[in-house]
């Protein structure tokens, strides 16, 4: 009984916090996921020790990010990648490999192994769809040409990098009996073939739906929910782990469910009970003493967050300005890049249960994830009220 009320306390006292950081913050800048993660880091093992996570926190951290990056997917519009072709090819592919390989160099000169490293890599590969897309109708930037060629270019690095992460996690944690080329051409084999089935056979349940306007809603989000877990259950029995699995559902179910009562529902559910809980358990990762201890590991978090930011910024303002984008318009495209919050933390997560981070790396990663949704933001704003004031025959 002792263990289940402390779970209860527990999970009673995260769902508290995400319910009242949210409204006493409403007006603040700041997303209410870094207080979580502090709250995390302070009350958890490496803090106060208050809060320990046991089997049934970590299951409903497991979910949260599972609804995470389901919901990131959901962000993520197809055709938008059409409309822009090579120009956000190119944005996104100097925006990603160059961040690569500064985050490979750095962890590399800090004595990590080279798996360590190529995930510190491929976490500098990515952004996060939700924050950038969030912070793009804030400054009113989403519907504007540099806008769309952000988000398009953030939605390309993220999945390359949750792809990369699974390729990653399948060779180190031995996970599917495949080779690594045959595991890799069955996942893009399943992307295709779940690309072309899941919305012929959305389309015929649908239709099926009950007439009433009510009854249609339900169905279709228990038709969400249901091919939600259904993918989660066959990427993982392929050695895919199910963040990526929900990123992929995400993204191929972002042209049908359209809904947005279905979606205001999906956002319910997820952050009502399951997100608030798993930014909670990744802020537990944090070790405070690291944080304020003056020793070489403070040395790595500076570097780590640096070296993502100049790489981020230097190449996203350069291969803006090779597309033909004015100067702000590439640094536009610069900062807003290096947002790190919703696939860097999923990955830190998914590396922790395989056990690829320390304690050191998984503080800095989630610090930098910190730092840059708090800094980003901020300046994308100051530079979309440049952005606003110059006319449009000039830009």
């Amino acid at each position: 009984m002792i263990g289940v009320e402390h779970t209860l306390m527990a999970l009673l006292l995260i769902l508290g916090l995400g319910l009242v950081i949210p409204e006493f913050f409403r007006n603040r800048r700041f997303p209410f996921s870094i207080f979580l993660l502090i709250f995390g880091a302070l009350l958890g093992p490496f803090g106060l020790n208050y809060i320990q996570a046991d089997s049934t926190i970590e299951f409903f951290g497991f979910l949260g990010s599972t609804f995470l990056m389901f919901m990131a997917g959901l962000e993520v519009k197809l055709d938008t990648l059409k409309r822009f072709g090579k120009d956000i090819l190119i944005m996104a592919v100097s925006n990603g490999l160059v961040p690569f390989g500064v985050g490979l160099l750095i962890s590399l000169m800090f004595g990590n192994s080279l798996i360590t490293s190529l995930l510190i890599g491929t976490i500098f590969i990515s952004s996060s769809v939700a924050i950038v897309s969030i912070s793009l109708d804030a400054t009113g930037l989403m519907h504007r040409k540099i806008g769309k060629a952000v988000l398009s270019a953030t939605v390309i690095q993220d999945t390359v990098s949750l792809l990369l992460l699974s390729l990653i996690l399948q060779y180190t944690s031995g996970t599917s009996d495949h080779h690594i080329l045959t595991f890799s051409s069955i996942l893009i084999l399943s992307i295709v073939a779940l690309k072309i089935l899941v919305p012929f056979i959305a389309k015929r349940f649908l239709e099926r739906g009950g007439k009433l306007k009510r009854e249609s809603y339900e169905g279709e989000l228990r038709f969400v929910l249901i091919a939600l877990m259904l993918a989660a259950l066959y990427f993982s029995s392929i050695g895919v782990h199910p963040i990526v699995a929900s990123f992929i559902m995400g993204v191929l179910l972002s042209d049908i469910a359209t809904s947005e009562r279905i979606r205001q529902k999906l956002h319910t559910i997820g952050y009502g009970l399951f997100i608030p809980v798993f930014f909670f358990v990744v802020g537990m990762e944090i070790n405070v003493g690291l944080v304020f201890g003056l020793d070489p590991h403070n040395l790595f978090t500076v570097a780590i967050i640096i070296g993502l930011i100049i790489s981020k910024v230097l190449s996203g303002y350069l291969s803006g300005r090779v597309v033909g984008f004015s100067g702000l318009e590439a640094s536009i495209f610069g900062v807003s890049s290096t947002v790190q919050l919703t696939t860097t933390l999923a990955a830190v997560y998914a590396a922790n249960a395989v056990g690829l981070f320390d304690t050191v790396t998984t503080t800095s990663i989630i610090l930098l994830s910190v730092f840059t949704t708090i800094v980003s933001p901020l300046l994308l704003s100051v530079m979309a009220n440049k952005f606003k004031q110059i006319p449009a025959d000039k830009l």
